[in-house]
């Protein structure tokens, strides 16, 4: 037989060779006919590199009669060159395929990391079905050579809360890959390692953006009452890219005290790069105050900085602010009522708002309008 198949509860699956006939899936009807209470049918494909035209028909036709006894069927770990037959006989809309992970050995698994494609998802089945073979397989991963699979092992440990391996992973904070460094601080947060946060700090003046992004977020992961006010020393820092980083990570900790480090440094002069990402960061505090600073800022001279204001108030859905926006469009023209227009755009849904735009249409600038 050119496949075998694999019943589970109403799930089968049904594993091909390395061919796939109109006379295997004929045969695939009559087996199937005999199971009872069905509602999945999994087809892998793994195996068959390609399939032929009038094969892709029957699956239709499988299909078709699954969904009459209220069965899915799902092609799995499908060939590029069968995906392709199926886009050029425009049926590939009609099929649902998917990545099946459970089809592959362990080492299969793993090179899966060099897959751009697979390479996350890959990791987290492996995460959700994390035993001592998948372990023990990270475990030489995190001693690879290759940084791309050193990379994801990490990860994948990470996801899977394996703090066994935990001193491992601290040491490739010091690997020569910033890859490897930002899933190494990805990781530790993950594993609520506070003893490497000291380390961590390091990692906002790295020169490489996403791993600075990372050693951010981790540090807000892993704060205390304490980070804030550490993290406010950077913002007097001449370096604009730490500032920004820094702005993230307070936002990312959400708390009083970094909520009045970025409000005070928003009121400061500062320059557009930074205050573009202040704003944003406002945006995600739920204090009352916040809707009338950024309703303040949408009469700054930087049309940038008006631009994200009125993001921000959609951002956090300014309700309360409808109304006396809606004046302020009324009674103004130019710039402030084209992004203040924007704001409502996105902020209010109702009929009344329809109605007050449709009939300030007529008096508005070209910009407005």
């Amino acid at each position: 037989m050119s496949y075998r198949i694999i019943r589970e509860n109403g799930i089968v699956k049904i594993i091909m060779s390395e061919s796939l006939s109109v006379n295997d899936i004929e045969k695939m009807k009559n087996e199937l006919g005999l199971f009872e209470e069905i509602t999945l049918v999994k087809l892998d494909l793994r195996n068959c590199s390609y399939i032929q035209s009038n094969v892709v028909s029957e699956i239709i036709d499988l299909k078709k009669e699954l969904n009459r006894k209220n069965a899915r069927l799902i092609l799995t770990n499908v060939h590029e060159a069968v995906m392709q037959l199926m886009e050029i006989s425009n049926l590939i809309n009609f099929i649902d395929i998917e990545k099946d992970f459970s089809s592959y050995s362990v080492n299969e698994l793993t090179e899966f990391f060099l897959d751009p494609e697979n390479c996350d998802s890959a990791s987290d089945y492996i995460a959700e079905n994390y035993n001592d073979n998948l372990k023990q397989k990270m475990t030489e991963l995190l001693y690879n050579t290759d940084p791309i699979l050193k990379e994801y092992a990490i990860l994948t440990v990470g996801k899977a809360f394996d703090r066994s391996l935990l001193t491992t992973i601290r040491e490739n904070l010091d690997d020569d890959v910033g890859n490897v460094n930002k899933a190494a601080i990805l990781a530790l947060g993950w594993l609520q390692d506070v003893e490497s946060k000291d380390k961590i700090y390091s990692f906002l003046k790295s020169p490489f953006i996403d791993v600075a992004e990372a050693a951010a977020a981790t540090i807000a992961l892993l704060s205390d009452e304490e980070d804030s006010a550490q993290l406010k020393e950077y913002l007097t820092d001449p370096d604009d890219r730490l500032k920004r980083i820094t702005i993230k990570a307070l936002s990312l900790i959400n708390d009083e005290k970094s909520y009045l480090y970025l409000k005070n440094m928003l009121t400061n002069k500062t320059n557009e790069f930074i205050k573009t990402a202040l704003v944003k960061a406002i945006s995600f505090y739920s204090y009352p105050e916040t809707a009338d600073i950024l309703l303040g800022l949408l009469r700054d001279e930087s049309l940038i900085i008006r631009e994200e204001a009125a993001y921000a108030l959609i951002r956090i859905r300014a309700k309360n602010k409808i109304d006396e926006i809606l004046t302020m469009i009324q009674k103004e023209n130019g710039w402030f009522a084209y992004y203040a227009t924007k704001a409502i755009g996105g902020i209010c849904d109702s009929e009344a708002c329809t109605n007050f735009l449709v009939n300030a249409y007529g008096n508005a600038s070209k910009n407005v309008k």
